[in-house]
């Protein structure tokens, strides 16, 4: 199999994966009775958009994102603030917007972005 082919179909179960959860976890609730299942939600998020981003650079082979890996990352840090102002555009914030615990739960929310990135920018730097 493709390369790209195989890191493509990876992305996709991924993406697909957090779909689902994210529905089901709306629907059962899950996000108030599992105090961390927004948590695992936002690192596999961050870990979708990382090899979203990873699959682009490689497809239309854009040498100057190869030679900076880290733009993985830095994609996938302005995919998650993408998702954050999602959340307040359709108050799903959780919180009153601009107070405190609303302040809290996006930087958590990035930095657990920015951790799934992480995880696929080491994976993808020790290939």
């Amino acid at each position: 199999m493709n390369k790209n082919l195989k890191i493509s179909a990876i992305t996709l179960v991924i993406l697909l994966l957090v779909l689902f959860l994210h529905l089901y976890g709306m629907a059962e609730n899950l996000y108030i009775k599992i105090w961390y299942y927004d948590i695992i939600l936002h690192i596999l998020g961050g870990m979708g958009i990382a090899l979203s981003v990873y699959s682009v650079i490689n497809i239309f082979n854009i040498d100057f994102l190869k030679k900076r890996i880290w733009s993985i990352v830095a994609l996938s840090f302005v995919g998650g603030l993408a998702w954050e102002l999602f959340e307040v555009l359709y108050s799903l914030t959780g919180s009153e917007l601009w107070s405190k615990p609303y302040y809290i739960d996006t930087i958590k929310d990035l930095f657990d972005d920015t951790l799934g990135a992480l995880i696929i920018w080491g994976i993808v730097k020790n290939k």
